[in-house]
């Protein structure tokens, strides 16, 4: 669980009690948004995909684990494909990565991409 998110506690009805209480008593310490998107965050989603892939490790230049949102080559290559910046990319409102629901929306998605790409080639 992120930092400042919650609190972990013991499956059992008095340790669980425990912990509701001390949620609802001290508020004040918890921001269970931020400590999420520090830790799993679009961005911090995009360098974790980057960091596991070997391709890109050992081929991308300026490669630093967990920065792939400020290297210049993805951005320069997303700029060539897509005609926009990386920040753009996975924040833009539209056809996006996080915005398939479903069957109709993944065809979507993938025809959106599909055609994208042949504009670009």
């Amino acid at each position: 669980m992120p930092a400042e998110a919650g609190i972990c506690c013991s499956y059992d009805p008095e340790h669980l009690a425990d912990a509701i209480h001390f949620v609802l008593h001290n508020s004040e310490v918890f921001s269970p948004r931020l400590g999420y998107l520090r830790s799993s965050g679009r961005r911090n989603f995009i360098n974790q995909c980057l960091d596991c892939i070997p391709y890109y490790r050992e081929t991308l230049p300026e490669f630093v684990p967990g920065q792939h949102v400020q290297n210049h080559w993805v951005d320069a290559a997303l700029h060539r494909t897509y005609g926009m910046d990386l920040i753009s990319f996975i924040y833009r409102p539209g056809p996006g990565l996080a915005r398939a629901w479903g069957k109709s929306d993944t065809t979507r998605l993938v025809d959106h991409y599909e055609r994208l790409m042949a504009d670009g080639a």
